[in-house]
């Protein structure tokens, strides 16, 4: 601005002059123009001073929008639970059939009961509980005690089975694994499984022996859900099987690995209509 303010001012000086020395007034007071010419005849320019530049607008951008964040799709809901149906602390097996066979072996010590799969491989060894349901929620504390530490193989499971037959050999199996994999299993009979949630993995499966997880069963009309931890993982659907015997138990694929798994505070409630 310094500099444009100079300009302007010599600009004025050179106006005036021009004026006084070449302009001629009549009698009306009128100004008639003349032309004064310099001492080279040429005629002394004239200049008009360039108009101020308006300033630029300064625009401030909007603030870029935060992306709203991806909800997280559960698979389902847990079941709102009524009445106890069946809860055990297992001081003793008095409620369970105990076993023990060139198998597996199911037994109850130290409050909690185990269940031992001596490693044949794709079998499962199962406890059953001396009761009988068809629509049912199943709560259990589940610890792996015995078994191969290789969190990167899926060889070690944890079996909870309802509306099952163990004569029969029929119903549903809910599976959780050594390393973190889950599966929701049918069997039609000892020789026929089927992978009705296929075998996937979830971070909310606590991995490894000595893990501790918590696992919800729920078999509600034609409804099968699994949930470890408080988190839903599979929900499938299937009217195979309508009632049926509850089973804890192990399972294995590799021939000659044992595998055992420890039962606590197992709780069977009726669901809310």
């Amino acid at each position: 601005m310094r500099n444009l303010s100079f300009g302007i001012t010599v600009c004025t000086v050179l106006i005036l002059t021009v004026c006084a020395i070449g302009c001629e007034g009549n009698d009306a007071g009128e100004i008639n123009p003349t032309h004064a010419e310099s001492p080279t005849g040429n005629l002394t320019p004239t200049f008009s001073p360039s108009p101020e530049p308006s300033p630029t607008p300064i625009i401030t951008p909007s603030p870029t929008p935060s992306p709203t964040p991806e909800a997280t799709v559960s698979p389902g809901t847990p079941a709102p639970v009524g009445e106890e149906l069946f809860s055990d602390d297992f001081t003793n097996c008095d409620n369970w059939f105990a076993y023990s066979d060139a198998e597996g072996v199911g037994y109850c010590t130290g409050g909690r009961l185990h269940v031992k799969n001596r490693g044949i491989a794709e079998g499962s060894a199962l406890c059953y509980a001396r009761a009988y349901y068809g629509d049912f929620v199943l709560d259990v504390e589940v610890e792996m005690v015995q078994g191969n530490d290789n969190e990167e193989e899926d060889d070690e499971w944890c079996i909870i089975a309802g509306r099952g037959n163990s004569y029969r050999g029929y119903g549903y199996q809910f599976g959780i694994s050594s390393d973190g994999s889950y599966a929701i299993f049918k069997q039609s009979d000892l020789d026929a499984m089927e992978q009705l949630q296929l075998i996937a993995s979830s971070p909310y499966i606590n991995k490894g022996v000595g893990a501790v997880n918590l696992v919800r069963v729920e078999c509600i009309g034609n409804t099968l859900r699994l949930s470890v931890n408080g988190h839903v993982l599979a929900e499938v659907s299937d009217n195979t099987f309508t009632e049926g015997s509850i089973a804890l138990g192990s399972g294995t694929f590799s021939d000659g690995q044992a595998v055992e798994f420890a039962f606590d505070s197992v709780l069977i409630s009726k669901p809310l209509d």
